[in-house]
């Protein structure tokens, strides 16, 4: 046995045992520890630990894993070793993960004899770029990294390595992405090559927290035009009691209910795809009360549900729309989560499969209220004096005309019809064919299109984009999936 898997047994036998353990109760326990690991039956005249080797210990482990185990006297006279700092061993830290693992294999390595019954997941593939992924992030190299995603597009960019993630078993590198101007996160399993460009160093951002970064987010869907919000869900029965035992997110809290019936628990947390079907697998004893836009697009994926299983009727058909190049792309953002409350909007007209105009104008929201449910890029005081919804949607509506209006979800094409019901502008306008490239691209793509940020479609279409953001880049990046998948 090495010295480093005898330190890592005394810290998961103090771990285990909170209560405190004496000399007397460490020495039996690791006596036995070891009988079991020769094989032997317990005798109680197998290898001891005495005071000496236990300072020994706890002096290396200190220096080594910086894991503090004090001794102090009880009430009645025995002295008592215990992990002064259990933080270093409990957090969402590497520490804690590197400690905990080996003690694990601590503990299994004692029972070879139940190989066959003791089932672990498979180590997933891509293990062999944590080295050279940190090795770079410690020099502050960039590295070209050749990708190949989910549909089997492989690609190369060029990243500077941020930090490092594990979730579910994998590891996934964060990297600031310049031809994408953004974050992204990229999962080791997909990763091809790693190549450390020594000639390219980058500065890690001062105000760079990755603890910070992730807590806003559910497992690893990032992105960062999708806003932490106040998220409130019901939960019945053993959900409800799962929730509570097990929180899912570090802001989770629970609400106080009227009764034992059910349990209403509050997150701060960006709604992603990640934790919207996640909640969904957790069935029908789970509901999203609010935001809107949130219970909207729980109802629309129950729907979808109903539609694959039973054939309920559901008008969302977009993967079954053919534009040919005529078309109106949209992209608005809100100020709060009232549907009503659009800030922006912006509007790209396609005909014959090129552009012929581009629109965009700030909007006055209905209500004039901002709050942490919006998207925060656009100031208060900028839409202060803009033109209501109505006087905006004039100025472009000749031009739109009867053309099919596509989005890239289709909230923004229920928002925008909720917002002509508000202001009574439904009769005025024509049957709209409304799309959303979500859906109508995923039969292409293999696979759902997880969020709107240009980094995360391009590396899913193979693709690179260098320019920098517009007012209407989002609506014009619409186009460009449009004309390439519809």
């Amino acid at each position: 046995m090495t010295q480093i898997e005898k330190y890592i047994w005394l810290i998961g036998k103090l771990q285990t045992f909170s209560a405190r353990l004496t000399l007397q109760e460490i020495s039996d326990a690791w006596e036995l520890n070891m009988e079991l690991k020769m094989g032997r039956e317990p005798r109680g005249n197998g290898e001891k630990i005495d005071r000496q080797v236990l300072g020994r210990w706890r002096k290396a482990i200190v220096a080594g894993l910086g894991i503090d185990i004090d001794c102090r006297r009880t009430g009645g006279g025995k002295y008592v070793y215990y992990i002064k700092n259990p933080e270093k061993i409990s957090g969402n830290n590497v520490e804690s993960w590197v400690i905990n693992s080996l003690s694990i294999f601590n503990i299994l390595s004692a029972y070879k004899s139940l190989d066959d019954r003791i089932i672990s997941d498979a180590v997933p593939r891509g293990i062999e770029y944590l080295q050279p992924v940190l090795e770079a992030m410690s020099a502050g190299f960039a590295v070209s990294l050749t990708v190949r995603n989910y549909s089997g597009v492989q690609f190369e960019v060029v990243a500077e390595p941020y930090a490092l993630r594990q979730h579910n078993n994998r590891w996934y590198v964060l990297c600031k992405v310049n031809s994408f101007d953004a974050l992204q996160l990229y999962e080791l399993e997909n990763i091809m090559k790693v190549e450390p460009l020594k000639n390219k160093k980058f500065k890690l951002p001062r105000k760079f927290n990755a603890d910070e970064y992730f807590s806003r987010f559910f497992g690893v869907t990032i992105n960062e035009t999708i806003k932490p919000r106040l998220v409130t869900v019901r939960a019945w029965g053993k959900d409800a009691e799962q929730l509570r035992a097990l929180p899912i997110h570090p802001s989770q809290e629970e609400l106080p209910a009227e009764g034992n019936e059910y349990a209403d628990f509050r997150f701060f947390v960006a709604p992603t795809p990640d934790f919207m079907n996640y909640l969904l697998g957790l069935g029908s004893n789970v509901e999203v009360l609010e935001p809107e836009q949130c219970r909207f697009e729980m109802e629309q994926k129950v729907k979808a549900l109903g539609n694959r299983y039973f054939g309920w009727p559901f008008e969302d058909d977009s993967s079954k729309v053919t534009l040919n190049g005529n078309f109106a792309a949209f992209d608005i953002k809100c100020a709060n989560s009232e549907f009503t409350s659009i800030s922006s909007i912006a509007v790209v007209i396609v005909r014959n499969g090129e552009i012929v105009r581009k629109f965009h104008s700030y909007v006055r929201p209905e209500p004039f209220v901002f709050d942490d449910c919006g998207d925060d890029s656009i100031k208060e005081e900028t839409v202060s004096t803009a033109p209501s919804f109505p006087e905006v949607w004039a100025q472009i509506k000749e031009d739109i005309g009867e053309l099919p209006l596509v989005s890239f979800i289709g909230l923004d094409g229920e928002i925008l019809k909720e917002t002509f019901a508000h202001y009574n502008m439904e009769n005025a306008e024509p049957e709209h064919t409304f799309v959303n490239i979500s859906d109508a691209a995923q039969p292409i793509l293999g696979q759902e299109v997880p969020w709107m940020t240009r980094s995360s479609i391009a590396a899913l279409s193979g693709i690179e984009v260098t320019d920098k953001p517009t007012e209407t880049s989002g609506a014009e990046f619409v186009v460009y999936l449009a004309l390439r998948y519809l």
